[in-house]
């Protein structure tokens, strides 16, 4: 069944009364999409609808399908019957709104989850990055010394600038605690440490005779057990 004039007696009705396209299809238990196909002639309801539509809005039947212009002249019903029937203002609005704001709610969620990232890498690297000192320990080895007597640890390190006691008390602290946490250099048969300080770099790593200093860092036996 065809019916070029239902549409606009539909929204008329529905006006008249007024309904929002969703109370309209509440009331008729189908989808706004089915109201809104109706309304513009694309999709005509079979004759159940139209027996339930009659006595939703308490008209005769054929109200429902006669031409609401016949009683204009002829110009009047042409160019009237040539208007398009629009959706309801506040639906078409609401669907504009959310088209609107979709893509710039996908670009902050993309923005937030780049941000994040950048934070936790950058949490990453500062607990994972190892501080820059101002010395490198290059190499050690277990002796027997000749004033100790004792089974003793030989370190030798490369600094970098000028060797003074502070330079000197930073690396003697920094192996202390190394050996002190994790039986670094030599483990439990170590009683002593003895550090070499080299301004070479290639001396340090062979341990040859040209330590600029050396101190013997301490005794297992001042430490408790």
């Amino acid at each position: 069944m065809e019916n070029r004039y239902f549409g606009h007696n539909l929204v008329k009705l529905r006006k008249e009364r007024h309904l929002s396209q969703n109370d309209l299809a509440i009331e008729l238990n189908v989808t706004i999409s089915a109201i809104s196909k109706r309304e513009n002639n694309k999709n005509m309801p079979d004759i159940d609808m139209l027996k339930t539509l009659s006595k939703f809005f308490e008209i005769p039947l054929d109200e429902l399908l006669h031409n609401p212009y016949e009683d204009f002249p002829k110009e009047i019903q042409e160019d009237k019957e040539s208007e398009p029937v629009l959706p309801d203002t506040a639906s078409t609005a609401a669907s504009l709104g959310k088209r609107k704001w979709k893509p710039i709610i996908i670009s902050a969620a993309v923005l937030m989850i780049l941000l994040l990232t950048a934070v936790a890498m950058g949490i990453y690297a500062s607990v994972s990055q190892q501080p820059t000192m101002p010395f490198q320990v290059m190499n050690s080895r277990t002796v027997e010394d000749e004033v100790w007597g004792t089974t003793t640890t030989e370190i030798s390190v490369f600094y970098e600038g000028t060797l003074d006691n502070s330079l000197m008390s930073m690396i003697c602290t920094y192996i202390e605690r190394q050996w002190i946490d994790g039986n670094e250099y030599g483990g439990d048969s170590v009683e002593t440490l003895k550090v070499y300080f080299y301004s070479n770099k290639a001396s340090a790593k062979d341990f040859t005779s040209n330590a600029d200093s050396y101190m013997f860092l301490f005794n297992r036996n001042s430490y408790p057990e």
